[in-house]
């Protein structure tokens, strides 16, 4: 009887039916070991295998919400092989990828008289010096999970203007409250109760008052979205929410260091170079 060796026999299982996560990691790391392939090549298709098992762990669980210990069992399972993908993507950022981690800034732009900017000069010594270099990948790395998370989750809805302070808007209009002028601990307590009376994006820090209660909802809201996004490395989509829900002045403030923040890197780095 001739015997096969263990990737043989792997290989013809695999054209047969679905290996499972360990058969799959074996089958790669022996691959490896016999040089048919490289290691960073080895890292995709762990990278790969875990994705894919954790995508067919969440499918399970959602057609067996009827059992919940079962379903809830595949979403942990699910939870772990994602953190498991995590690793694996964060050696292929390290190791395997040729990526400048801030872009590449090679284009003068116009009317800057042959020089670069300041973004292309950050760009270019933070692609050049190693240590800054593994900086810059490992926030892409980082961002690049948060952005995966948001996309699985449900974003928050804002309609059109729904940043307007209206409420606020109403209560002034009506004559609101009026703070106390005179020092001492009464006039913080009234401060403290008291809503606020001018309009302009610093006025609640300014005047140590508060929103109206929905007014202050609606911007617990906004910012707690914005972090998120933020935190997945998307400013640009952060600074036209903010247009849309009717702070424009917010949206100007996140852009003091230009459109997708003051050194993009990762997936917002070769947003910000296309346009």
């Amino acid at each position: 009887m001739e015997l096969q060796p263990p990737a043989l026999i792997l290989g013809q299982q695999a054209a047969e039916e679905l290996l499972s996560l360990d058969e799959q990691f074996t089958h790669v790391l022996i691959r490896l070991m016999q040089d048919e392939i490289a290691a960073c090549t080895a890292v995709g298709a762990l990278l790969d295998d875990s994705a894919g098992t954790s995508q067919q762990y969440k499918q399970e669980a959602s057609e067996t919400t009827y059992n919940a210990a079962r379903s809830l069992h595949k979403r942990e399972l699910a939870e772990q092989l994602d953190v498991q993908a995590a690793s694996w993507q964060l050696l292929q950022t390290l190791y395997c990828s040729s990526e400048t981690p801030a872009g590449a800034c090679s284009a003068v732009a116009p009317d800057a008289a042959a020089c670069l900017t300041w973004r292309q000069q950050c760009s270019e010594l933070v692609n050049s010096d190693p240590m800054l270099r593994r900086c810059a990948q490992v926030v892409a790395w980082l961002e690049s999970l948060a952005a995966q998370r948001l996309a699985h989750t449900t974003a928050n809805r804002f309609a059109h203007y729904e940043g307007i302070w209206r409420e606020t808007i109403l209560t002034a209009g009506a004559g609101g409250s009026i703070l106390s002028k005179s020092p001492g601990p009464a006039a913080a307590s009234a401060a403290a109760n008291a809503n606020v009376l001018e309009l302009d994006p610093d006025a609640p820090t300014r005047g140590r008052v508060k929103l109206a209660a929905s007014d202050r909802q609606g911007e617990e809201r906004l910012a707690g979205q914005l972090w998120h996004l933020i935190r997945a490395g998307e400013v640009h989509d952060g600074r036209q929410l903010c247009c849309q829900a009717g702070q424009a002045w917010r949206s100007l403030s996140m852009a003091g260091g230009g459109g997708w923040g003051p050194l993009p890197v990762g997936q917002a780095a070769a947003e910000a170079a296309m346009q």
